[in-house]
């Protein structure tokens, strides 16, 4: 009698955990993205994989590509989680909030709702530092005469400050 009992506690248990073992969800669910710029979003497929034709939506004010897919493997105590992971380039086309509306996505466990993400759309910046690129890099063409005529050729110069403390520093070529 306890073993059976046992027995079907077990299962019970299995049933349950496997029931919500599966799940699809955006990493990050939401914070900043720079306007103009590649930003990398995944979307984690966990114990899970999608299906042929599985598609995500196109939000206005972002352009959404695959960059490319991952696998993970993690062992709890026993408890294995596997996830495959789609690595998103999303290049937002103006500033404000993009939302990545709720979606259903079909897998190998059947279909599975992605919740929404929200985004806030900023000025790009030159990596962490905060700094717009005008801030850091200055470019400039010159043309050393001061007259030509059409079909001249001619002498152009290329000025390419890149500000640095305490001093610019000069990257151009003549």
């Amino acid at each position: 009698m306890i073993r059976i009992l046992y027995t079907l506690s077990l299962i019970a248990l299995v049933g349950i955990s496997s029931a919500h073992a599966q799940r699809v969800y955006w990493s990050p669910s939401g914070g900043t993205l720079q306007e103009g710029k590649a930003n990398t979003l995944q979307l984690i497929f966990e114990n899970c994989t999608p299906q042929e034709g599985a598609g995500i939506p196109s939000p206005n004010g972002v352009e959404l590509t695959m960059a490319g897919t991952s696998n993970s493997t993690q062992n709890y105590n026993g408890t294995v989680r596997r996830s495959l992971i789609a690595n998103i380039k999303a290049v937002p086309n103006r500033k404000g909030q993009v939302r990545i509306p709720e979606f259903t996505v079909k897998t190998d466990k059947g279909e599975i709702t992605v919740s929404e993400a929200v985004y806030e759309v900023v000025e790009a910046t030159i990596g962490n530092t905060g700094q717009k690129p005008e801030d850091v890099i200055f470019n400039q063409f010159q043309i050393e005469d001061k007259s030509i005529y059409q079909g001249e050729i001619f002498r152009l110069r290329y000025l390419c400050l890149l500000y640095t403390s305490p001093s610019p520093r000069d990257l151009s070529t003549s």
